[in-house]
């Protein structure tokens, strides 16, 4: 199990339910947050979860929002422990965080999505989902010096 991903230490509990048992895992990691960070696991040479992360000057726009809505399954809107917003589903999300102290940026975006048969539909899968965000955006914010 890899103790960082794009950078940011992540708690194994949270991290373990979106990848399949077993095999060897490999993180990639490209570029930074200023133009665009992109970073997979690989089990066994296959991707089952990605995210890129961008800094950002303005909120995403409502279409934005509208699209996460139909790319992921059973995508809401959900509420954040954190300043800002998030469409979460159980293969994927989009995450604006308000990074207040940034010198860069007012806002991270982040997109993670998650890829193979191991991926449930299921209301226990979005929960999974939504506290590996949690854990990885409170991380990711820190690292760069946001405040949200």
């Amino acid at each position: 199990m890899p103790e960082k991903f794009c950078g940011v230490s992540v708690n194994e509990a949270v991290l373990s339910p979106l990848l399949p048992g077993g095999g060897e895992v490999t993180v990639r990691e490209d570029g930074a947050p200023d133009p665009g960070l992109m970073c997979d696991v690989l089990v066994d040479g296959n991707r089952v979860l990605d995210a890129t992360v961008r800094e950002v000057d303005a909120p995403l726009p409502p279409e934005d929002w509208d699209t996460a809505l139909s790319l992921y399954s059973k995508a809401e809107r959900r509420a954040v422990p954190f300043s800002g917003a998030a469409v979460i589903g159980a293969d994927g999300a989009r995450v604006e965080a308000r990074c207040d102290n940034s010198a860069n940026s007012e806002f991270l975006l982040i997109n993670v999505g998650l890829q193979g048969d191991h991926v449930e539909k299921s209301e226990e899968a979005v929960a999974d989902v939504e506290r590996f965000l949690n854990d990885f955006v409170s991380g990711m914010t820190r690292k760069l010096g946001c405040t949200s």
